[in-house]
């Protein structure tokens, strides 16, 4: 006959509990202080520490106050690229250096124009007609 024992292990940072068939680990499940509670707050409606964004549309505007700090990020990649292009052109800086650097502050500015287009995002109107989602054909 199999045996199955449950072990637990606490401390004040983490639970962890083991479900041991025949002396091998079936299952293990760590629970973190720092992650404790956020399942059974949705399942019981309470708040759960953080902000929501809004799915629908808001009024005022994109939120461009919220991502300042990153299209000013934006504006000094833009800005050390052309100095770089500038100091390259008049053989101040050497070429291969700066074609690296200047492949970064392209991939750097693809990746936060995300950040922008997320702020222009206005979402959907609820008084919109949403189209029906696909179905599986029969």
């Amino acid at each position: 006959m199999p045996t199955q024992d449950i072990l637990i292990n606490w401390s004040p940072q983490e639970t962890r509990v083991a479900v041991v068939e025949n002396g091998a680990v079936q299952e293990l499940h760590i629970e973190r202080t720092l992650e404790r509670g956020q399942v059974g707050n949705v399942y019981l409606g309470r708040s759960l520490g953080f902000v929501v964004t809004p799915k629908t549309r808001q009024a005022g505007g994109p939120a461009w106050g919220l991502i300042r700090p990153q299209l000013i990020a934006i504006g000094l990649l833009a800005g050390a690229g052309i100095v770089g292009v500038v100091r390259m052109a008049v053989g101040q800086a050497p070429v291969t250096p700066t074609l690296v650097n200047l492949a970064w502050i392209v991939f750097d500015l693809v990746v936060l124009s995300v950040i922008v287009q997320a702020a222009r995002y206005q979402g959907y109107d609820a008084g919109e007609v949403q189209p029906e989602p696909a179905r599986a054909l029969s």
